[in-house]
């Protein structure tokens, strides 16, 4: 229950500081969202999105899944995308991958639990398809099939004939250096 109690008192120093710093903060917040990015990334806790890329409350519009993966049968993330292209009218998605990622590490490896290996099942076609040396190498194999994957989704596709381009991009974060590698970039025709 300490652990608990030290998550609120963080709150309160986190939102006093936000006030001291600017008084209208929560107040402009609240206002209304208007993010320019939806960003596609693993539930890991070691990458915090906004933080990474020292990106300000307000600014990302975010799903995190395990190895950040991209499935047009997922209604959560579909509704995520649907919610972003036609309402917040993003101009760019994000799927940001990592190294020494614990899901990419289970698909390389081969896991024993029926939910987590269906999940993976991507990475592991994957892996089998390209034999990867390494997790690390798979995790940019990932990254770039997310990419391609995402931009053949029908709302996508719908989204570039009706004129409206958000780009893809795919990325992988280097959790033992901390820096962004940009793998690829995919955008609909004008």
């Amino acid at each position: 229950m300490e652990k608990i109690r030290q998550l609120i008192l963080e709150n309160k120093a986190w939102a006093l500081g936000h006030i001291e710093i600017d008084p209208h903060f929560f107040e402009k917040m609240a206002d209304e969202q208007t993010p320019e990015i939806l960003w596609i990334s693993c539930a890991d806790s070691r990458v915090p999105p906004n933080e990474i890329i020292n990106a300000r409350a307000g600014s990302l519009f975010v799903h995190r899944n395990i190895a950040n993966l991209v499935y047009e049968n997922d209604e959560n993330l579909m509704s995520v995308i649907e919610y972003a292209i036609s309402y917040l009218k993003i101009k760019y998605i994000i799927i940001c991958g990592h190294f020494n990622c614990g899901g990419v590490k289970a698909a390389f490896e081969g896991i024993d639990n029926p939910r987590l290996e269906k999940w993976t099942s991507k990475l592991s076609d994957l892996k089998n398809s390209h034999n990867p040396k390494t997790v690390n190498e798979l995790v940019e194999i990932s990254v770039k099939s997310q990419v391609e994957a995402l931009a053949n989704f029908e709302i996508v596709k719908n989204a570039w004939k009706e004129g409206f381009f958000p780009k893809i991009l795919g990325w992988v974060y280097d959790i033992n250096t901390g820096l962004i590698k940009e793998l690829s970039q995919i955008e609909g025709q004008k």
